[in-house]
């Protein structure tokens, strides 16, 4: 079954070493090849194992990588600063975080690979799912402090702050990343800024919620 760990064999020691040397360059590879170049055996080649050692511990490559992304993508966290403003600041940087680092190409290959193969369907609905509900733990507890109204919808403030924080990772090209990276924080805050002063202003007579 897909998205479930083979067991390793009994009286075998777990290889905690080798593992996570697999499951590194799974992740990377996937992000280099997306899932039509990924394979058990590039990945054994690279990791510098015998295939025979990662079947001992996924069943398929649909499980090996979903193991890689679970512990090598995290979930967005909710994280309670006491602040509307810091809360949406702590979402902006954890995107941006992930989308510059080693696994950001696995994130975006993540997005744009999903319909190939429902273990990327499922870890990306899982990450989504963990974006929804930090977002509405976000508003919930500004509505309680009086920042913002009830009105606000979750998925439009998530939407607008992971959407642009992803897009300004994954368009900073070469050579000018580094000095993307560098900017970042600056970015986040620009982006938070912009937010809540759109959040502030009185919504058009014939806005809906969006839900």
């Amino acid at each position: 079954m897909h998205g479930t760990e083979r067991t390793a064999r009994p009286g075998r020691p777990r290889d905690a070493a080798l593992e996570g040397r697999v499951l590194d360059e799974a992740v990377t590879l996937f992000g280099l090849r997306g899932w039509s170049g990924f394979s058990i055996e590039k990945v054994a080649v690279a990791a510098g194992v015998g295939k025979a050692s990662i079947y001992l511990r996924w069943a398929s490559k649909e499980d090996l990588l979903l193991a890689g992304l679970r512990s090598h993508l995290p979930d967005v966290r909710d994280l309670d600063t006491g602040t509307l403003h810091g809360d949406l600041l702590a979402l902006a940087r954890q995107v941006l975080d992930t989308h510059f680092s080693a696994v950001g190409p696995a994130a975006r290959r993540l997005v744009l690979d999903s319909d190939f193969t429902e273990v990327l369907k499922t870890r990306l609905e899982e990450y989504r799912r963990a974006q929804l509900d930090a977002g509405r733990r976000i508003i919930a507890r500004a509505v309680e402090r009086g920042e913002t109204s009830e009105q606000v919808s979750e998925i439009l403030l998530l939407n607008v702050v992971t959407g642009a924080a992803s897009s300004y990772a994954s368009l900073a090209l070469r050579p000018d990343r580094e000095r993307a990276q560098a900017d970042a924080p600056a970015f986040a805050e620009q982006l938070v800024d912009f937010v809540l002063a759109a959040l502030r202003a009185p919504p058009p007579a014939h806005a809906e919620r969006v839900n």
